[in-house]
């Protein structure tokens, strides 16, 4: 990692779903994140995503998540399912009636407010 440069310009760290994560880039995250004014935001928290074939199990964004946020030694601000601010910001931009909506997800459990 002695040859890695952090760009002074950068201003978030947003943490998706990644297959290709790896210690560079959770050292780059934690990096970044350990200055204060760099915001830390996460996608979502789903701990695993569904697998078709029995036995198999696909970690999702919330591994990586959890490893960036102990690595960097800060919680995220979470813009996805299953906290409201995503909702919101639709309700608010097109004056969506909540006891019209339905909003659908790939599982059950994350997805309940």
């Amino acid at each position: 990692m002695h040859n890695l440069t952090l760009d002074t310009d950068v201003g978030a760290v947003i943490v998706g779903f990644d297959q290709f994560f790896c210690y560079k880039k959770l050292f780059k995250a934690a990096s970044y994140l350990s200055n204060k004014d760099v915001y830390f935001i996460a996608t979502n928290t789903d701990e695993q995503f569904p697998a078709e074939r029995k036995g198999f199990v696909i970690p999702g964004t919330g591994s990586i998540v959890n490893a960036v946020k102990t690595a960097a030694d800060r919680d995220p601000i979470v813009i996805g399912k299953p906290v409201p601010v995503m909702f919101d910001f639709i309700q608010r931009s097109y004056k969506v009636e909540p006891n019209r909506a339905l909003m659908i997800g790939d599982r059950f459990v994350p997805h309940l407010l």
